[in-house]
């Protein structure tokens, strides 16, 4: 999915999320806990010392044992100002995906919006775990994740993108819209899914195996890659300070992304279409992505942001 925005508007959301790395930068080195950009934020620092330029999100990658010492120390260092969202500690978040949200602000992707939570203006954490040596079992790990994955969005969303066409696409949005209805009536699904996925994603991090990947992105096989590769890790500039990056970060872009250094046509870029902006400390939006967004649920999304800001500028995109 894919919808331009103001230059004014992604800049300040860009602004935001390196506010929150740097904030996560700096417990990190505080507490020696390593850390990585990963995916599309690696990319963008590799290609252009900072974001993608339409790009309004941020991930960064931890292993396992990094990232457990982060939720640790991560309350008495940074509970004052963010959350850390899983479906296990945010009532009414559905992914697997874990996201350090700052408070006081809201993000609400398009596909998000009918999520009941709050969302905030973050950056995605993805745990990086060991997978299998053994093709089939490694296999069997990775399609296990990717449908617990798929159906804990659907307790909280029945429209997710669906890469299909014509009466595929018809029939996948039907399917879709049923399990929602299901998975949403069943009290606490989210957090049995997340448990199960969370066991299927560890389940090989007491042997030494050859490869790490996240068990949380899409393509999980093309964003695996040898632990070797990751360490030492190294700092790169990305937009006005230096973060850390994995010691073989072009072998992993180039598994990736293929010819990383070329930009994707117009039709191949995405971002996460945000419905609703609110930066906090007197700068907010609301976003208003026609035709995505019905007038009823416009309005519902309107009452969500606090009373007292009425100075939210209305933005149609596309």
């Amino acid at each position: 999915m894919f919808r331009m925005y103001d230059p004014e508007t992604l800049k300040s959301v860009q602004k935001a999320e390196a506010g929150i790395l740097k904030d996560f930068d700096r417990v990190c080195e505080k507490y020696g806990i390593h850390y990585f950009l990963d995916g599309g934020t690696l990319l963008g620092a590799v290609r252009h010392q900072g974001f993608i330029p339409w790009d309004d999100d941020l991930d960064v990658g931890m292993t396992r044992e990094n990232y457990e010492r982060f939720k640790q120390i991560m309350p008495q260092e940074l509970g004052a100002d963010y959350v850390l969202a899983t479906p296990a500690t945010h009532e009414g978040y559905c992914s697997a995906v874990i996201k350090l949200m700052k408070k006081g602000t809201k993000f609400v992707p398009q596909f998000s919006v009918e999520m009941k939570c709050w969302l905030g203006i973050y950056i995605d954490i993805f745990v990086w775990d060991n997978l299998s040596d053994k093709k089939v079992k490694a296999w069997l790990q990775m399609k296990e994740a990717r449908i617990l994955s798929q159906l804990l969005f659907l307790c909280g969303s029945s429209k997710p993108e669906i890469p299909y066409h014509g009466a595929k696409k018809l029939i996948a949005q039907g399917i879709c819209k049923s399990l929602h209805f299901l998975l949403s009536r069943i009290p606490g699904s989210e957090r049995r899914l997340y448990r199960r996925f969370e066991k299927i994603s560890q389940q090989e991090n007491n042997k030494t195996t050859q490869y790490i990947t996240s068990f949380q992105v899409v393509d999980i096989y093309n964003h695996s890659f040898k632990e070797s590769d990751s360490v030492p890790y190294g700092k790169m500039k990305f937009e006005d300070f230096r973060a850390s990056v994995p010691n073989n970060w072009e072998a992993y872009l180039h598994r990736c992304y293929g010819d990383f250094m070329s930009l994707p046509p117009e039709e191949k870029r995405v971002n996460h279409c945000a419905e609703i902006i609110d930066l906090g400390g007197g700068g907010r939006f609301v976003c208003n992505n026609y035709p995505y967004m019905t007038e009823k649920t416009y309005m519902k999304c309107c009452r969500k942001l606090d009373k007292r800001s009425m100075n939210f500028k209305i933005q149609r995109m596309g």
